[in-house]
């Protein structure tokens, strides 16, 4: 739309005596003492500290690259026009050749190759979460060799790396269905090299839940030794800590309570 140079007016003053005018200053923008007020009558009063135009035409091209909100209820919308269009083009066109040389496509096919990869990721990383998750079960499965009874209590204490928080539930849940109602299962270890911490889980049967044993407290009282803390449920619970160099102290302490306790 052409307003021509009729439809504002630009004037140069001081800023206080702008504002007092009923200038407006956008928000985070920052302004001398002496400000340019281009005011569109009936339509708006702003301080601006950009490059005006006196109608449409002088822009030529005008190109949209982004629209943000900079605060409530107000816009910003960032823009090219005349010759630094062509440069911006430029720039996208020779990322979409780089695209179209990688992915052994052309232009027209790029959406649909692009959006056909992103399907076949997400297919790859639910596989090999299938994979992982079979892989775990087997490996703490194997722990069921290594049972041992205290007081008449199936009991598993012991380390299991690489497992996150949700794979180490589940372990425990799943021991626990094969140990039966009277046992307990406390384990826990790294689940990431690159980023030593340590997690615990104890899961407990129904049988000691209702004798008073709480899988919360348990693991929340194993987590403070190596400088952490937790809780949950009474029949299951997690907790995290940062000191993996105190987990064998850890599980001595857990098998010392439930030495101590069972036999009671």
């Amino acid at each position: 739309m052409d307003f021509g140079e009729s439809f504002y007016f630009i004037k140069t003053m001081k800023k206080d005596d702008a504002l007092k005018a009923g200038a407006l200053a956008m928000f985070g923008e920052k302004y001398g003492e002496i400000v340019r007020v281009v005011d569109v009558p009936g339509v708006s009063m702003e301080l601006c500290g950009g490059t005006h135009v006196k109608r449409t035409s002088e822009l030529g091209c005008f190109k949209i690259i982004s629209e943000i909100g900079i605060s409530s209820g107000i816009r910003r919308i960032e823009a090219l026009s005349g010759q630094s269009i062509l440069s911006y083009l430029s720039e996208n066109i020779t990322v979409i050749n780089k695209l179209n040389d990688l992915l052994k496509s052309n232009s027209n096919q790029l959406f649909e190759r692009v959006s056909a990869l992103q399907v076949e990721l997400t297919n790859k990383n639910k596989e090999i979460k299938k994979i992982n998750s079979e892989l775990a079960s087997l490996k703490y499965m194997a722990l069921l060799s290594s049972v041992e009874i205290i007081s008449s209590c199936s009991t598993i204490i012991h380390q299991l790396d690489g497992l996150d928080g949700n794979m180490l539930q589940s372990a425990g849940l799943d021991l626990i269905s094969k140990l039966g109602s009277n046992s307990a299962v406390i384990i826990g270890g790294i689940p990431d090299e690159k980023h030593k911490k340590l997690l615990f889980v104890v899961s407990l049967g129904s049988d000691l839940v209702r004798r008073g044993f709480h899988a919360g407290k348990i693991v929340n009282n194993i987590a403070v030794i190596c400088t952490g803390g937790g809780g949950g449920k009474p029949s299951i619970a997690q907790a995290g800590a940062k000191n993996v160099d105190k987990i064998d102290e850890a599980f001595k302490y857990a098998k010392d309570f439930l030495l101590e306790n069972l036999n009671n």
